[in-house]
């Protein structure tokens, strides 16, 4: 099961809208290209947010996703409600996936 979230991307006044409509998912500003992504440490599931996101901070985190197997979706909504959603079925989504490749 996925536990820890974190999206990447938006604006600030975006990603605070989110956090205070859902405590426990994590944001990062996407144009911090310093970060260092083992700082958040056990992190199940990764959304970006790329409409407001530098390149460079976009394949650092791509990378180091990769790298490590963590999954990764992306948001195209800006609507709260509809983001919801988007989270909703990306980590269905995810989770079927998850289920199919160990009945195989």
């Amino acid at each position: 099961m996925i536990k820890k979230h974190l999206i990447i991307g938006a604006t600030q006044e975006w990603r605070k809208r989110l956090k205070d409509k859902f405590p426990t998912i994590l944001t990062m500003d996407g144009f911090n290209d310093k970060i260092e992504f083992r700082s958040f440490g056990g992190i199940d599931f990764v959304l970006f947010y790329t409409g407001y996101m530098s390149h460079k901070t976009y394949y650092k985190i791509v990378d180091f996703l990769r790298e490590n197997n963590i999954p990764l979706g992306y948001i195209g909504k800006t609507n709260i409600d509809l983001v919801e959603c988007e989270i909703v079925e990306q980590v269905n989504s995810r989770l079927l996936r998850s289920s199919q490749t160990k009945l195989v």
